[in-house]
């Protein structure tokens, strides 16, 4: 009986790590995003997702972060965008503050990047033209 507890332990713990969903550091210059098979290149813009099952899925874009969200059904532990004040630091992009501005024009062209704060979004704009959004906001506008 015992022998069969400890098999059971051993099998969970093998699971539980093979569903690690930890966060992950953009390999800028070596991955490719998943939507646009782009390469990522530039560290103001990446993105990243992570299933519940913990695949990770990295993107060129926040453009394209929203677009595969659009067609997959799969649940996300986590979603998130670089902070373009700080590039490759990873933040929730669902707390994240988004700029779209032809003054900061981003990979994929849809002029979008991302903020820690409406402050830092604001201040990133300054007098120049451009829309401050939230993550619902921009969700909404690259919904199908």
């Amino acid at each position: 009986m015992k022998l069969i507890h400890l098999n059971l332990i051993l099998t969970l713990s093998f699971l539980h790590l093979g569903c690690d969903q930890a966060i992950r550091p953009i390999q800028y210059a070596e991955e490719d995003c998943h939507f646009c098979q782009m390469r990522i290149m530039d560290p103001r813009f990446g993105s990243e997702a992570i299933t519940d099952k913990g695949r990770i899925y990295t993107f060129d874009s926040a453009e394209c972060l929203f677009r595969y969200l659009n067609d997959t059904e799969a649940a996300h532990t986590h979603l998130l965008v670089t902070d373009y004040a700080r590039p490759r630091q990873l933040i929730d992009a669902r707390a994240a503050t988004f700029v779209i501005s032809e003054h900061i024009p981003s990979p994929m062209g849809g002029n979008l990047s991302a903020f820690i704060s409406v402050d830092e979004a604001s201040q990133s704009l300054g007098e120049r033209e451009g829309m401050v959004l939230t993550w619902e906001q921009v969700k909404h506008t690259y919904e199908k």
